[in-house]
């Protein structure tokens, strides 16, 4: 099996507090000339998603002028399940909707391939990426479990849901996060050179 973009909402997580980076936000980084969370988001840009939602807990550092919903998160010490269940109301009542593709902002390395993967072998129920850790994202979950998703509270995120899901093997370098300044060291390391497109 497998699900159109124009069935799934993107939904992208980007109101961490930063804490273990310091003072600056690190969404908003400069890494190779754009904002630290836009790399991953500009790679897909033009997938035809029905619909982009971006939870955020700071500025923008661009979202809406890439088409994206912006949804503020003002209690971004209640967790990652918090701006999950934010997005997912987002986008709940709108009809098009069939699943929703959860995204981090502070994974810059993701390829648009990985993406498409992950909606080639979306069964209709969720299915996750594998990379180093067991489960991860970017993932994908049914609206059969978009009430669960609302209801998760802590910092764990969909790690229940996904319990036994069906998995993506990605290069764990794709699924690297950036939380401190030696995380953004080894991103940088692996960044694809400026300018470098994927195509299908």
């Amino acid at each position: 099996m497998s699900i159109a973009a124009s069935r799934v909402a993107m939904i992208l997580l980007a109101a961490g507090a930063s804490r273990r980076f310091g003072a600056q936000d690190k969404l908003a980084v400069d890494l190779d000339g754009r904002a630290l969370a836009l790399h991953s988001v500009d790679r897909i840009a033009d997938v035809d998603f029905a619909a982009r939602v971006a939870v955020t807990g700071h500025a923008d550092p661009g979202f809406a002028e890439r088409g994206f919903q912006t949804v503020r998160n003002g209690a971004p010490e209640q967790g990652m399940a918090h701006s999950l269940s934010l997005g997912v109301a987002a986008v709940e009542a709108n009809p098009a909707v069939d699943a929703a593709m959860i995204l981090l902002a502070d994974m810059p390395l993701v390829p648009r391939s990985h993406i498409m993967a992950l909606m080639d072998a979306f069964d209709g129920d969720r299915i996750a990426s594998r990379g180093e850790r067991a489960i991860t994202p970017p993932a994908i979950f049914g609206r059969a479990h978009f009430a669960a998703l609302r209801a998760m509270s802590g910092d764990h995120g969909a790690k229940s849901v996904l319990r036994d899901a069906p998995m993506v093997a990605a290069d764990p370098r794709w699924l690297q996060d950036v939380d401190t300044p030696e995380d953004m060291a080894a991103v940088k390391a692996g960044l694809p050179a400026t300018g470098a497109s994927e195509r299908r």
